[in-house]
């Protein structure tokens, strides 16, 4: 006779539990059925999640479970929109969130959610990753998804030639090969895009910073040094961009995300000018470059990729002679921001693939007007466009041209495992919460097909075998 630990006894009952809850789920999605909504909503972590997103107490719950009941020996319904709209107050507020979070939400991510309710070591797709611990426990981790609601992912062929790549592809599958695998627009598709707009997403805003400064830096104004001119400049041309996408009907949540771009951007023209009185000219935007780059393959053959990418800007120091990438990043704050004589500087980490390989692109440029551009003279780092002005700044070098070799050969080791399909394991740091948390909640082994996760495993020790 077997025996079952307190840990077995727990992580069958959490199992049962997620997979009882996972067919509620499943039949409330498609059929809206008010006898399933019913059992479903008496669950304790169903009741705790509730409880927790509306700020309801039990009490008040209790009163609304009474309500639901007198409601439903009144009106029989069959579906949940044959009451719903006949209730009011708490109740009311209880079923408008739970429709909500039927058309909103993945199975998986409401499922998590669920099971997360009033537990501190939950995972929090919004929590930063250094801050969301892991998680050992079967009683927290355990997860028996129903196979239908597995991801079933395309099989990569066995080898497919790598002819072309960015930097910042490049970057992101050194971080996360399953999320970059996953961003492949072959892979998905596009179907998981929102046309609806309440308000612009974060990569909205930033393409709109992004084509304001580049405009700046294409115009007469570039070498300005008037921070009220270029503050002018650029938020006209917030202006423009928002008449052109919504017309004279700009919602009111965008306008607001607008101001707000407004005001990292005048905070940039107090730093643009200030750079602009120590030298700094700008010499190109949105600049395509690109260099071709050899590398062996583990079966003694040699591959070439055409590496390539698009430079925020390019400045040169009229006094110096020295050369510099500007990278533009829109982040709320600027990590390891000091004083430092008397104004804040920025220190953050260059390490990755982008700033080099820009750096390297430069050096070999083809072009009369980076002649001068020579790997010792190039260094390159970033722009911050913070909330406060403390947050706005040209950050020190992060990189320069020396070590540039180094990151070249460990990019080439990457070429290689892309042409093998690699594209397992995810990252440590869960990078794929960022644009992938709805669909792989509670991890991406818990979610995935297992026969995909079996094919990329296979070809990671082969991999591994031959050194990459």
């Amino acid at each position: 006779m077997s025996r079952t630990g307190p840990r077995d006894a727990c992580a069958s009952d959490v199992a049962l539990a997620t997979s009882r809850r996972a067919r509620q789920i499943d039949a409330l999605q498609r059929t809206r059925s008010y006898a399933v909504f019913a059992a479903f909503i008496r669950e304790g972590d169903v009741r705790r999640w509730v409880c927790d997103a509306l700020g309801l107490s039990d009490a008040d719950l209790a009163a609304s479970l009474v309500d639901l009941d007198n409601r439903q020996a009144e009106l029989l319904p069959e579906a949940i929109d044959d009451i719903a709209p006949r209730t009011a107050r708490k109740l009311r507020a209880i079923f408008e969130f739970v429709k909500v979070q039927l058309r909103k939400k993945s199975p998986q991510a409401l499922l998590a959610a669920i099971r997360g309710a009033g537990r501190p070591d939950a995972l929090a797709p919004e929590a930063d990753d250094a801050a969301v611990p892991d998680v050992e426990s079967p009683c927290a981790t355990a997860a028996d998804l129903p196979k239908a609601w597995k991801l079933h992912l395309p099989v990569p062929p066995p080898f497919r030639a790598l002819e072309k790549i960015s930097p910042t592809r490049l970057d992101g599958y050194a971080r996360c090969p399953f999320t970059a695998f996953l961003l492949d627009k072959a892979v998905l598709g596009t179907h998981r895009v929102d046309g609806r707009v309440a308000e612009l997403p974060r990569w909205a805003c930033g393409n709109l910073v992004h084509a304001a400064l580049a405009a700046f830096g294409g115009s007469e104004l570039k070498d300005a040094a008037s921070p009220s001119a270029i503050r002018s400049f650029l938020e006209a041309q917030i202006d423009e961009q928002l008449a052109a996408r919504f017309g004279a009907s700009v919602p009111a949540s965008v306008r607001a995300q607008g101001e707000d771009l407004k005001r990292r951007l005048a905070h940039f023209a107090v730093r643009q000018a200030a750079r602009r009185a120590e030298g700094w000219r700008i010499v190109a935007v949105e600049r395509r470059l690109e260099r071709p780059s050899a590398f062996a393959r583990p079966d003694g053959t040699t591959g070439s990729v055409r590496v390539y990418g698009k430079c925020d800007r390019i400045d040169v120091n009229e006094a110096t002679g020295a050369w510099s990438i500007i990278d533009y990043k829109m982040w709320d704050t600027a990590p390891g921001v000091a004083e430092a004589d008397g104004r804040p500087r920025g220190r953050v980490d260059g390490t990755g693939f982008q700033l080099p390989l820009y750096c390297a692109m430069l050096d070999a440029a083809d072009d009369p007007a980076f002649a001068d551009a020579t790997r010792e003279r190039i260094s390159a780092g970033y722009c911050i466009l913070g909330q406060t002005a403390e947050d706005v700044v040209f950050t020190a070098p992060c990189v320069d041209g020396r070590g540039l070799d180094e990151v070249e050969a460990a990019a080439q080791r990457l070429f290689a495992r892309l042409e093998r399909g690699i594209f397992w394991p995810p990252s440590p740091t869960r990078a794929w919460r960022r644009d992938f948390g709805d669909w792989l909640a509670p991890a991406p082994e818990a979610t995935v097909d297992e026969d995909w996760i079996a094919d990329q495993e296979t070809r990671l020790k082969a991999a591994e075998e031959e050194g990459l």
